[in-house]
């Protein structure tokens, strides 16, 4: 293991052991950022057969949509584009998403179109929905994982 994957992996160890502590990542090349954990609320895996809830065992680390919208503009290619990490009890993965601002929510989308974070960036009153709450979805084969979840420290 390099020494980079063993900072990550004591980082993440230390993360999950204390769910309020901060973390820095290296979301970019030159760029290094301040990460906060995002806990789900709910999961859901569907399949051509039905859906049925699943219990929600991970977490994910992010820098604040700013800095992850301001890492996709700079970004010549997918091969710089900023990272979140979905996490567990074993470890941490890297997801290189590029960020998107459309009205109130900032879509994090995966260059390969597999994942995507929907982020809600202001209050909207008239849906009764704070800023900070999310939705993510994630396909493998022929199945669906879709999360909810919220993380209002990522949203300043």
């Amino acid at each position: 293991m390099t020494a980079v994957g063993i900072i990550l992996v004591g980082m993440a160890v230390f993360t999950a052991a204390k769910p309020e502590t901060r973390a820095i990542s290296f979301t970019h090349p030159i760029v290094q950022t301040e990460e906060f954990r995002c806990d789900y609320t709910r999961a859901v895996q569907c399949s051509a057969s039905g859906c049925q809830d699943k219990k929600v065992e991970s977490y994910l680390l992010m820098p604040t949509v700013d800095a992850l919208f301001r890492a996709s503009i700079r970004a010549a290619d997918d091969d710089n584009l900023p990272s979140i990490r979905s996490c567990n009890r074993w470890g941490c993965v890297a997801i290189p998403v590029r960020a998107t601002l459309v009205g109130a929510f900032m879509s994090l989308i995966s260059p390969q179109g597999t994942y995507v974070l929907r982020v809600q960036v202001t209050d909207l009153e008239f849906m009764k929905t704070k800023r900070g709450g999310f939705v993510e979805v994630s396909t493998m084969f022929l199945e669906t994982w879709t999360s909810f979840g919220f993380c209002s420290a990522i949203v300043k």
